[in-house]
């Protein structure tokens, strides 16, 4: 609790959304876009 853990991941983007999901507990979320790319 009380800790600001940065990470990075690549997730696809579905109809315009992203999903996240927190397995347990309750969390406070902050995402940045920074790109994207096509297949």
């Amino acid at each position: 609790p009380g800790q600001t853990i940065p990470n990075l991941v690549v997730v696809p983007v579905v109809d315009g959304k992203v999903s996240f999901f927190n397995n347990q507990g309750t969390v406070d979320l902050l995402a940045d876009i920074t790109g994207y790319f096509s297949k």
